[in-house]
């Protein structure tokens, strides 16, 4: 048994309408469930946008949820995408540019160094060194974001794997001098884990000289690190901010046309 929150959110204020059953998580059903409820409170005509999951069953451009939805609606809408979902799809991008894709529900090199964890001295660390930085404009990224990660870990107050990753890119870039540094155990790996690519690849990165890599394996986890610390980081952050999210979008798309490749 599957269910459908439907939820409305207009002139500052969010309802939950119903939580419908569904037999199955097709669009169709989705579909189906939401335009019901729609007209249990009788909203179809104040329809303007649609927020949701980046899952074909929401997104397929014939039988997705949105697109069925849309069509019974007779109007165009404004599609709004998960920002943390459209991040993970980057993410999951750079990382098959940088390693060869698995169909596996875990990456075996993270689940190797999941392995090695109780046996790595946590206390010797290598944070990025200088010469990776190779152009005026990634220097001063790292200056620029090594502020950034400390006044969001201070400010902000961001949540478990949230401050790990701020925390993580923090340290890569060289904020955390010293031994003073705690870091968590690797957690869970799978595919689906938002951020889990990041937080290893860091890890990874940071305790090289503890644990065996190969030469491809140490240029694709260093690319991650670079890329993580140096633009995703701080964008992943920013991504549940909805009134800065046109300025982010374009500064993130101008920074990834000018990074290194």
């Amino acid at each position: 048994m599957n269910r459908v929150a439907v939820l409305v959110s207009g002139g500052g204020v969010e309802k939950l309408l119903a939580v419908p059953v569904i037999g199955r998580g097709t669009g169709e059903e989705q579909a189906c469930a939401c335009l019901s409820t729609l007209d249990d409170w009788q909203l179809r005509a104040q329809v303007q946008r649609l927020v949701f999951d980046t899952t074909s069953s929401n997104t397929g451009l014939s039988m997705g949820a949105c697109t069925l939805i849309e069509r019974a609606l007779g109007t165009d809408l404004v599609w709004i995408a998960c920002r943390h979902h459209v991040f993970e799809v980057m993410l999951s991008d750079v990382f098959s540019v940088a390693f060869r894709t698995s169909s596996g529900p875990d990456v075996a090199l993270f689940k190797r160094f999941q392995k090695q964890w109780p046996f790595i001295n946590r206390e010797v660390f290598t944070p990025g060194s200088d010469d990776l930085f190779v152009s005026d404009d990634m220097r001063r990224l790292r200056d620029e974001l090594l502020v950034y990660y400390d006044d969001a870990m201070k400010f902000q107050q961001p949540r478990d794997d949230y401050l790990e990753l701020l925390h993580l890119s923090w340290t890569f870039l060289g904020g955390a001098p010293g031994s003073c540094v705690k870091f968590q155990a690797p957690g869970a790996m799978h595919h689906a884990r938002w951020m889990a690519k990041a937080i290893y690849s860091l890890k990874i990165y940071m305790f090289q000289d503890q644990f065996v890599l190969t030469a491809a394996d140490k240029k694709g986890i260093t690319d991650i690190s670079l890329f993580v610390a140096l633009i995703y980081s701080r964008y992943w952050n920013e991504a549940p901010v909805a009134e800065r999210a046109p300025l982010n979008d374009a500064r993130l798309l101008a920074q990834i046309q000018a990074y290194p490749h």
